[in-house]
């Protein structure tokens, strides 16, 4: 699963409830965040793992549609960074291994299929959600839940929920994977309907 995936959940409802039905046509009543601007915690904790052994990523979300930009740093690896920007054209891909590293650059054409997803993750794009996941949602006292199933079985993903507030923008992300890692992405911070800084995507395309 590509970092940026990762870029996004606590208890699964159950699907199909009166309940759910209300609680996800209220959430689509709801308007989709447009630009955001977090620092996130990613901690992914594999089959056997106490919670002190997680593996434990940093990083700057941006998102500004159609451009986007996701930097990740590893706090255990002095100097490694992992770069993912676009802006709907194409995309790329920079790492840098460590200090005095020279980076790794890949760059493609359009925004594939996983990172339109994970952009809808973050959007709360239910309509562009609808085509990939069943959706649920139930209502909590200081938000909502809104739990994903795959519709492919052959994805990684076995389920995922985002956790999000009264406004419906994602507060916490959950995802259980197949080989039963479980990734809990946390927003530490957020600014909302910022200008984004041009200086992020310096360079992009050609």
């Amino acid at each position: 699963m590509p970092p940026v995936q990762a870029a996004l959940l606590l208890m699964l409802p159950a699907l199909g409830t009166a309940a759910d039905g209300d609680a996800l046509a209220a959430l689509r009543a709801l308007p989709a965040t447009a630009s955001v601007d977090a620092r996130l915690e990613q901690r992914a904790l594999r089959p056997g793992d106490e919670a002190a052994e997680a593996t434990v990523l940093h990083g700057r979300l941006v998102l500004d549609p159609p451009r986007w930009f996701l930097r990740l740093t590893d706090p255990e690896k002095e100097g490694w960074r992992q770069t993912l920007r676009g802006d709907g054209r194409l995309w790329e891909d920079i790492e840098v291994l460590g200090p005095d590293q020279d980076p790794r650059v890949e760059r493609h054409t359009g925004d594939e299929a996983a990172i339109e997803r994970t952009l809808a993750l973050v959007r709360r794009d239910l309509d562009r959600l609808d085509r990939d996941f069943a959706l649920s949602a139930t209502a909590a006292t200081d938000g909502w839940h809104l739990g994903l199933v795959p519709r492919d079985p052959a994805w990684g993903w076995i389920r995922a929920e985002l956790a999000l507030d009264p406004a419906g923008r994602v507060r916490q992300a959950v995802i259980e994977e197949k080989e039963g890692v479980r990734k809990t992405i946390l927003v530490l911070s957020a600014t909302y309907g910022a200008a984004v800084d041009p200086v992020l995507f310096t360079g992009l395309g050609p």
